[in-house]
């Protein structure tokens, strides 16, 4: 099973973020509302029985804010705050998971659009939203004929 970990997008942002999917370059291929998500550890391939102590990591809801568009070489993105919080709960689940593959360097962001070509000039606008993260979900992604989907797996709630 191909699995990450992520923070769910509430439906009111998401419904601002598919206006703001409107700006992206004509070629991308949008994210679908439903995929929205700030991923917090990625897994890959991975077997669900290895993920036991995810029930052991502790986190207190925390508020979870946007802060301007960004792209990485292929994919349109909005950028997070890394905020203390945030960035707590990104360790103890890299702590709890030991990703092979963990990056260097956790740049939170949700992914808008993918494209084929380098995206320009979409950089840097303001787009400042905030939410309360008061969950954690383990997604399964899914490769169907019309693209990428997510599925829940578990939901793992933030204790107040």
């Amino acid at each position: 099973m191909r699995l990450f970990i992520g923070l769910p997008v509430p439906n009111a942002i998401s419904d601002e973020l598919v206006e703001l999917q409107n700006s992206l370059p004509q070629h991308a291929r949008k994210v679908p509302k439903e995929n929205f998500h700030v991923t917090l550890v990625f897994l890959g391939e991975c077997a669900r029985d290895r993920l036991e102590n995810l029930r052991r990591v502790k986190s207190k809801p925390f508020f979870v804010t946007t802060t301007r568009t960004g792209a990485f070489t292929h994919a349109a993105w909005l950028g997070i705050e890394p905020s203390p919080d945030l960035q707590a709960l990104h360790k103890s689940l890299v702590d709890a998971t030991s990703p092979r593959d963990a990056p260097a360097r956790f740049v939170p962001h949700i992914t808008l659009g993918r494209t084929r070509t380098r995206i320009s000039g979409w950089s840097g606008k303001r787009f400042v939203r905030t939410w309360l993260a008061s969950t954690f979900v383990l997604y399964e992604s899914l490769s169907t004929p019309s693209g990428v989907r997510y599925r829940k797996l578990e939901i793992f709630s933030m204790e107040k």
